[in-house]
């Protein structure tokens, strides 16, 4: 027989400062003041879309991937992972399709060449694009966002670059983006 102990508050050895149960809900809230240690995961982010974003400009534009997260705590780690296809076409050689992370308007990360064309004429896909990174420069407790952007490396040839590209395999396409802010 499983034993159960029905409480509404626990509080330390002082009498004070104690952690309170929602009678409802059975959750946990902590006193004010209580941290998680290092490394512990605070919150997590999640973002999809469906939508595609097509450039046939050397300039970063942003794509429709985001996710905007408010830190609890200017000193925590953020960890952005993104997943989504990039799709670059072209009638020429040398062309490439190049992704980046920004927060807000700063540029987080850039991955170089996400697709490079080499010497082929015609479509060049890459299924999956990847881009994870760990902000440790935020220093913010207001609402950040973060995107993913996307550019060609030149406008020569007709290339085009198209992130999250349906490429008809049974559905819709969908890219994501989880952020996780980390204690520190």
């Amino acid at each position: 027989m499983a034993s159960i102990l029905n409480v509404d508050q626990i509080n330390n050895a002082a009498g004070t400062s104690g952690l309170t149960l929602d009678a409802s809900t059975g959750k946990a809230s902590f006193p004010n003041g209580a941290t998680l240690p290092a490394g512990s995961v605070v919150q997590v982010v999640q973002s999809t879309t469906n939508t595609e974003t097509t450039t046939t400009s050397t300039s970063f534009i942003d794509t429709a991937l985001t996710a905007t997260i408010t830190p609890s705590s200017a000193s925590n780690k953020i960890v952005i992972l993104t997943q989504g296809n990039l799709y670059l076409t072209n009638n020429g050689y040398n062309t490439y399709a190049v992704l980046n992370i920004v927060r807000d308007t700063t540029l987080i990360m850039s991955n170089g060449f996400a697709v490079d064309a080499g010497s082929s004429i015609g479509p060049v896909s890459c299924n999956s694009s990847v881009l994870n990174w760990v902000d440790t420069t935020h220093g913010s407790t207001s609402a950040l966002t973060y995107k993913v952007q996307v550019r060609i490396g030149q406008t020569s040839y007709s290339a085009s670059a198209t992130y999250n590209k349906n490429i008809g395999f049974g559905g819709a396409n969908y890219a994501q983006m989880i952020l996780m802010e980390i204690a520190q």
